[in-house]
């Protein structure tokens, strides 16, 4: 097989690392972002965790430490208001087994808002109006939770500790009178437990999107290799179809000027010399006639042979490589001006050779031409040829019929490209077709080819 021309070599595909980038800033930017939300979600989570857990711990102290001390204090069980002794019991309780780093106030309220005990003993019988909230609480086996706001008239013994967090639950005194045990913690310690409770299961979490990365990374470059390999398979393809359409090309432009213009011009050459010996003869002779017959089969001839030439620039045009993309596409304009085709032209690129360029942009306008006299039935052609930020542009556009660009891309001539096999060179070249067609509107056509 031949070897590949310099534009069919930019046909062969550049590799998957372009494929795989945005894949993978993708999936990267994804697990940034589920990594993220899961923290807020899981962090959320475990703060509300937290306060459940000091709900559950309020009603165990509630339950386990002082519904037994009221029922087992001095002189009987205890009902509010309660005795000193009585107190001195709760406190004895509360301050061994209840008060900590992290509880730094206990309460004990009655239904109409009066604080019947609390380990801060200036606050004892002093009242109080509760909210919805705490009166709900009064119900048993119930707890709720807020953050303490310290600017409450009933926790002015409680600013300084700071931010602190409260928690309710509903009890009973030992003759069935409903009470509201409530434990003050400090802020701090609840987030403490929500941030051990987050980061016991925010390791679990990231390992696994990172897991799954590891997992999808591999997965999108076997894919990658595939369409790769695909992409490779078809530019083959196309390259030993340009390949081959190349060298017959050449070979039938070679033969055709080499054998059948050759004829034609000899013929030519045997005309004119017949005819100019038939009409030297006397005028009055028969053979003048015959001298007019010769001349006209002569200028058929020469006709003949100027579209044979203009055919074989057609199929393999020679300016292109010995004087440039200018002087090609001049060239192609003027024969499409002799088909009655008008056409105007700005050609504006570095006069720089980039024979694989040149050849790609080309083909793009002689498919161009070609589909304006055959099939867009234009009177008018405009060429444009730009070289901004280090691209090639192209634009050539008609004023013919136009189409649905489906059937602008399907529509394939015997021979040619077709502006459906254009557009995938041009893509596999790195480059980028725009086909703007409406019908009754003309066809453009844009190209865009990397320096």
């Amino acid at each position: 097989m031949a070897r590949p021309t310099a534009f069919q070599s930019l046909l062969v595909p550049k590799g998957n690392g372009r494929l795989l980038v945005p894949y993978l800033v993708a999936g990267i930017v994804m697990t940034i972002a589920l990594a993220i939300g899961g923290i807020l979600v899981g962090r959320a989570a475990a703060d509300a965790e937290a306060l459940r857990s000091k709900s559950r711990l309020t009603v165990l102290v509630a339950n386990s430490l002082i519904v037994p001390s009221l029922q087992d204090a001095p002189a009987g069980a205890a009902e509010p208001p309660f005795t000193p002794q009585q107190i001195q019991v709760l406190d004895d309780m509360v301050h061994r087994g209840v008060l900590s780093d992290d509880v730094v106030r206990v309460k004990m309220w009655t239904r109409d808002g009066t604080i019947v005990y609390t380990d801060f003993h200036d606050a004892i019988g002093r009242k109080f109006e509760l909210d919805s909230a705490d009166i709900a609480a009064f119900t048993l086996g119930t707890s709720s939770a807020k953050v303490t706001n310290l600017s409450d008239a009933e926790n002015f013994s409680e600013k300084q500790f700071g931010e602190l967090i409260s928690v309710y639950t509903g009890i009973l005194s030992p003759k069935g009178t409903p009470l509201l045990f409530e434990l003050y913690f400090r802020h701090s310690a609840v987030d403490a437990e929500a941030k051990r409770i987050s980061n016991r299961f925010l390791p679990v979490g990231l390992g696994a999107l990172v897991i799954l990365q590891m997992i999808q990374f591999p997965l999108m470059w076997i894919l990658a290799r595939r369409l790769t390999k695909r992409d490779r398979e078809k530019a083959e393809l196309t390259r030993y179809a340009l390949d081959a359409t190349g060298a017959v090309s050449r070979r039938i432009a070679g033969d055709l000027h080499d054998g059948v213009v050759q004829d034609l011009v000899a013929i030519n050459y045997s005309l004119i010399s017949n005819s100019s010996t038939l009409k030297a003869i006397s005028p009055l002779l028969p053979s003048q006639s015959l001298a007019n017959e010769i001349d006209q089969a002569g200028a058929a001839t020469r006709r003949a042979i100027q579209s044979l030439r203009s055919m074989i620039v057609d199929i393999y045009p020679p300016s292109l490589h010995e004087e440039g993309l200018e002087r090609a596409l001049t060239d192609l304009l003027a024969t499409a001006t002799t088909r009655g085709l008008a056409t105007r032209k700005s050609i504006g690129i570095p006069h720089i050779p980039n024979t694989d360029r040149d050849e790609l942009l080309y083909r793009v306008a002689q498919e161009a031409v070609r589909n304006a006299l055959q099939h867009s039935h234009a009177t008018e052609l405009t060429l444009d040829v730009t070289f901004v930020n280090r691209k090639c542009i192209l634009v050539i556009a008609d004023n013919g019929v136009g189409a649905e660009l489906a059937s602008v891309r399907q529509r394939t001539t015997r021979g040619h490209f077709g502006l459906n096999i254009i557009k995938d060179v041009v893509e596999s070249a790195g480059g980028r077709l725009t086909i703007d067609s409406r019908p009754n509107s003309g066809l453009s056509l844009t190209v865009e080819i990397p320096e």
